[in-house]
């Protein structure tokens, strides 16, 4: 279930208004522990503040389309994306969890083609897994942000029906007067890198 893990890592991610960018499996690390494996989502060197979710902090400007082109979801080749380009990356790292195979595959170029104009092929044509991924997959990786799961809440609820695995609630939806709890929150969830220390930096600024 760690794609489960990754999902509620980007919840928290989104709860303060940080999308990721750059979702993919080579991000996703396990630590083995007793009680099981934690997955620990790493390389924030792409993220960026989302304005629409704290407008308060100022979001990192660039026109460069930068990311690892098997998980990269259409809208990034001509925006920056929000946070529904998360939920798109984090579908390919599930269909690639269950098929061994990325959804999309040939030279950059193709890729890039294929990511914009064909469906994913249906991961029960290629491994042998139950048929209820197939839809969770083609809506994970919708061309139209529109036309995908809008949260990645909704797409962990609709996963864990399909692995038949209660529903656990993910970090709800922070307000600017609550960055510091959910960051805090963001800390203790195992979500690392260097923007953390940033965002914390930013706060105590702006509070001060």
């Amino acid at each position: 279930m760690f794609v489960h893990q990754l999902l509620v890592a980007l919840a928290v991610l989104h709860s303060v208004g940080v999308i990721h960018r750059d979702v993919k499996s080579e991000n996703c690390l396990l630590r083995h522990e007793i009680s099981g494996d934690r997955l620990l989502l790493a390389d924030f060197g792409l993220a960026r503040v989302d304005r629409t979710a704290l407008c308060d902090l100022p979001a990192h400007q660039t026109s460069q389309v930068i990311a690892s082109i098997g998980y990269m979801p259409p809208e990034r080749m001509d925006s920056h994306g929000d946070a529904r380009s998360d939920v798109y990356s984090a579908g390919v790292v599930l269909f690639e969890a269950l098929t061994r195979e990325l959804p999309f595959r040939g030279q950059p170029d193709e890729v890039l083609w294929q990511h914009g104009h064909e469906p994913p092929p249906p991961p029960s044509s290629m491994a042998d897994v139950p048929r209820e991924f197939d839809a969770l997959i083609a809506r994970a990786l919708a061309k139209d942000p529109r036309d995908r799961f809008q949260s990645v809440g909704a797409f962990d609820a609709a996963l864990l029906r399909v692995v038949k695995v209660p529903q656990v609630e993910v970090v709800p939806t922070a307000g600017v007067e609550e960055v510091s709890r959910a960051l805090f929150a963001w800390e203790q969830c195992d979500v690392t890198g260097a923007l953390l220390e940033a965002r914390k930096a930013e706060v105590c600024d702006r509070r001060s």
